[in-house]
C-alpha cells in the first residue's frame, strides 16, 4: 500500500534537487559585458603604464609619435614634480627600472604588432563595411523616412496654417503698439542713462582694473606662494613626523597582532584538518 507521505517527500526532494541544481548553475556573463569589462580594463592599464614607460621626460621631447595621454601627464607632472619626486626616487624608482624592460619588450613584441594588425584588418575590412552600411543606411533614410517626414510637416504647416495662425496674428496685432511703447523707453534710457554712464566710468573701471592687478602680482601672489611654502615646511617637519609617530606606536602594533592571530589562526586550522584526516 502506498503511503501519501511518501510521494509528498519524493516531490519534496525533487524540488530541492532542482534548487540545488539551479543554485550550482554558474551565472553566464553576457559577450558584451564581458567585452566592455575587457576593453575598459586594458584602456586603464595603458593610461596607467603608457605616462610611465612610453612618454618622454620633457614637453619639448613630445613629437607626432607620442602617445596621446603624454601631454596632460607631463602638464601634471610638472605641478606635482617638486613634492612627489624625493617619495618616488626613494621607493618607486628602482621598481620602475626593473619593470621597464619587460615593458618595453612587451610594447615591441605584442601591444605595436596588435595595434599594427588591427590598423590594418580596420582599413582592409571594417571601413569598407562601415562605408557601405553608411551608404545603405543613407538610402533607405532617403527612400523610407524623408516623404514621411516630407508629408508630416506638410500636414503640420497645413494645420498650423489653419487653425493656429490665425490666433497668433490677433494677438501679435493687439501686443503690437505696447512692444512699440516698451522698445521706444527701452531705447531712450539706453541711449540716454546707461551709455553715457559707461563713457564716464570707462576711465575709472579702468585704473581700477590696472591697480587690482597690481595687487594681485605684488601681495597677494607673493603672500600666497609664502603661506603655502609655511604649509609645506609644516606639513613636512611637524605634521608628518607626528602622524608616523603615531602610526608607529598605536597602529602598527595592532596590525602586528592581528597578523599573528591570523597565522595562529591558520595554523590551528591546519592541525585541526591533520589531526581529523588522521582519525578518519
Amino acid at each position: 500500500m502506498t503511503n501519501p507521505d511518501d510521494g509528498c517527500i519524493l516531490e519534496n526532494a525533487g524540488h530541492g534537487t532542482e534548487i540545488n541544481e539551479s543554485r550550482s548553475k554558474p551565472k553566464k556573463t553576457s559577450l558584451f559585458r564581458w567585452t566592455l569589462g575587457l576593453i575598459v580594463r586594458l584602456c586603464i592599464w595603458y593610461a596607467l603604464l603608457t605616462p610611465i614607460f612610453r612618454c618622454p621626460s620633457h614637453l619639448s621631447d613630445l613629437n607626432e609619435s607620442s602617445p596621446q595621454v603624454c601631454k596632460p601627464y607631463l602638464v601634471a607632472r610638472s605641478y606635482i614634480e617638486p613634492y612627489v619626486a624625493p617619495y618616488y626616487e626613494t621607493y618607486g624608482a628602482p621598481y620602475v627600472e626593473i619593470t621597464r624592460p619587460y615593458a618595453r619588450g612587451f610594447n615591441d613584441k605584442v601591444y605595436t604588432p596588435v595595434s599594427n594588425a588591427a590598423k590594418w584588418s580596420y582599413g582592409r575590412y571594417g571601413a569598407p563595411a562601415l562605408d557601405r552600411t553608411q551608404q545603405y543606411t543613407r538610402q533607405h533614410w532617403e527612400r523610407q523616412v524623408v516623404p514621411h517626414l516630407q508629408s508630416a510637416q506638410d500636414t503640420a504647416g497645413e494645420l498650423y496654417k489653419s487653425n493656429i495662425a490665425p490666433h497668433v496674428e490677433r494677438v501679435e496685432a493687439a501686443l503690437s503698439p505696447y512692444c512699440l511703447k516698451t522698445k521706444a523707453v527701452l531705447s531712450s534710457v539706453l541711449h540716454g542713462y546707461v551709455l553715457p554712464f559707461c563713457a564716464q566710468s570707462k576711465p575709472f573701471i579702468g585704473k581700477t582694473y590696472t591697480s587690482g592687478q597690481d595687487i594681485l602680482t605684488t601681495t597677494v601672489m607673493p603672500y600666497a606662494q609664502t603661506t603655502w611654502s609655511s604649509v609645506i615646511y609644516f606639513a613636512n617637519s611637524s605634521l608628518w613626523p607626528k602622524i608616523t609617530g603615531l602610526y608607529s606606536e598605536n597602529v602598527e602594533p595592532q596590525l602586528v597582532k592581528i597578523r599573528q592571530r591570523l597565522a595562529s589562526y591558520r595554523e590551528g586550522r591546519k592541525l585541526q584538518n591533520v589531526v581529523d584526516d588522521a582519525e578518519r
